[in-house]
């Protein structure tokens, strides 16, 4: 059995206090074997807000994957942008931005999707979906299979698709054949776990994706502050979708798939 706590979207810079320490309080007591955090850790990429980011994943000493956002990228800063534009991410961050993590029972991939001449889109390029493919298919075992990236391959049923990665069915296409069960997302500040079969209806067998809240942040455009923690266990996993309310987080909802990777 594996549990792990997906972060997304903590905009350090706008983030509420008494939030933080009730997502430490919660992780803390959930104490799980991973934490994923899938982008938007700072509100504008200062030096600053990334040092908070690093102080505060710190205080969990478990394996960590983390993959950038649009907003880890400057804004106003456009020389940093065009030229280097993930030098602070990668200054607190030094792994590559396609990182991945791997042990007897998971098998993570985690890739960049921002892009510096896009403000809130994202895209995946050729040689990131060949690295994917050789990453998973050269890979395949019983092993549990995860795909991280900020932005979402399928949209909330009430929010526009604008804001999908590119090339997102090709993605879905190599994710397919070599069996990932799991995607997990940001962005858009919305609890989403759903099939993708429902907007890719060419997939033969399930594959869910889960979509994560702003957990800390302010920006929150109506919703609660959410999180997810996802357990994966022999013949099946759960996405739990914990939502702060009233000092805390506590469950909101629990959603429970069959492992198709196992048939």
């Amino acid at each position: 059995m594996r549990l792990i706590a997906h972060l997304s979207d903590l905009h350090i810079g706008t983030e509420v206090p008494e939030i933080m320490q009730a997502l430490t309080r919660d992780l803390k007591k959930a104490a799980p074997h991973l934490l994923l955090v899938s982008g938007d850790l700072t509100q504008r990429a200062r030096k600053y807000q990334f040092a908070q980011v690093t102080d505060f994943l710190n205080q969990f000493p478990i394996p960590k994957l983390v993959v950038p956002g649009n907003h880890d990228v400057p804004l106003f800063n456009l020389y940093g942008r065009l030229i280097n534009p993930l030098a602070k991410y990668h200054f607190f961050f030094p792994s590559v931005a396609e990182s991945d993590y791997q042990d007897d029972q998971l098998l993570i991939l985690g890739l960049n999707s921002t892009r510096r001449w896009r403000i809130r889109r994202g895209q995946l390029s050729h040689s990131q979906l060949e690295y994917m493919r050789r990453f998973f298919c050269s890979r395949l075992d019983s092993r549990f299979r995860i795909f991280m990236s900020h932005h979402p391959l399928m949209p909330h049923p009430f929010h526009f698709p604008r804001d999908l990665v590119g090339r997102r069915k090709h993605a879905v296409k190599v994710l397919a054949v070599c069996d990932v069960s799991l995607v997990i997302v940001g962005h858009s500040h919305r609890l989403y776990v759903q099939n993708l079969q429902q907007y890719y209806p060419f997939l033969k067998r399930p594959m869910v994706m889960a979509q994560a809240g702003t957990a800390v942040s302010r920006r929150t455009f109506g919703r609660p502050q959410a999180y997810n923690m996802i357990c994966v266990k022999e013949n099946e996993f759960t996405v739990e979708t914990r939502v702060f309310k009233a000092g805390n987080f506590v469950r909101a909802e629990i959603h429970t798939f069959f492992r198709q990777d196992r048939t």
